[in-house]
């Protein structure tokens, strides 16, 4: 089945985050994982067909350009849309509105924060077929990420499962990474759409995760690994646990093109 990598850049962000450096530094080094990732997976498959898409909201000439330049040296099928409107809420909805209409029928959506370890998307799409297959077929949802922040909350039931190479867990929850079918899209259209008008000034107590996107894994089973796949480069309290995150960090940062 081809796969579309659907990848959310931004140049752009005041936020503090536990890998310090310019946003779109950090937006580069964590593309050029999810490019080394998605070439180590094809090494492992080559029948696999992937395409990977680029949805900027409106970075920087300097920022593109460098963009454009590790697409090309990936040597991978890609795509870069730049986005006419700007912000997180209208950037999830090109993204959604995206993948409906111009992918095929697995979708990996990523954010720009997400630093991946090189077999993360290989070991994703084993995974996916591995889980459908034990549960009949049916459609399951992946998650890259073990978030820590999830330790913190009040214990909740789960299951551990054993994948091929680490052991997975239920999600009850995700940010807007995460590989499904375009099926799941469709059918859940609504919680994609309300989730996507999300604004940030607004606080939580209004749309967030917790109530558009993550009540879909009340019903669809969402596995997330242990330990984690990736990097949510977020807060400076949230590094993930048990993994090399600086060794990524170090193997895929990109170092800035000097200012003209």
């Amino acid at each position: 089945m081809p796969l579309d990598i659907i990848f959310r850049s931004c140049g752009r962000s005041n936020q503090k985050r536990y890998i310090d450096v310019p946003k779109a530094e950090l937006m580069l080094g964590c593309l050029n994982s999810v490019l080394a990732s998605a070439a180590y997976a094809k090494k492992q498959d080559p029948s696999l067909e992937l395409t990977v898409h680029v949805l900027d909201d409106h970075s920087d000439p300097q920022t593109v350009a460098a963009i454009l330049d590790l697409l090309e040296a990936s040597g991978l099928p890609h795509e870069f849309v730049p986005m006419e409107e700007t912000g997180q809420a209208a950037s999830m909805r090109f993204a959604n509105e995206y993948a409906r209409d111009n992918c095929g029928e697995l979708l990996y959506f990523v954010e720009d924060d997400y630093l991946h370890q090189e077999t993360a998307l290989h070991e994703m799409l084993l995974a996916r077929r591995q889980f459908s297959a034990n549960l009949g077929g049916r459609d399951v949802i992946i998650s890259p990420c073990d978030h820590s922040v999830a330790y913190r909350a009040p214990a909740l039931p789960t299951r551990v499962v054993l994948g091929t190479h680490r052991h997975w867990q239920l999600a009850a929850g995700t940010t807007s990474t995460y590989l499904i079918s375009k099926k799941i899209l469709k059918q859940y259209w609504p919680m994609y759409a309300l989730h996507a008008s999300y604004d940030p000034e607004e606080g939580d107590n209004v749309i967030c995760e917790a109530n558009t996107i993550n009540l879909i894994y009340r019903q669809e089973f969402c596995f997330s690994p242990l330990p984690s796949l990736t990097a949510h480069v977020s807060h400076t309290d949230l590094q993930p646990l048990y993994v090399p995150w600086q060794e990524w960090w170090k193997q895929f940062k990109v170092a800035p093109n000097p200012t003209p």
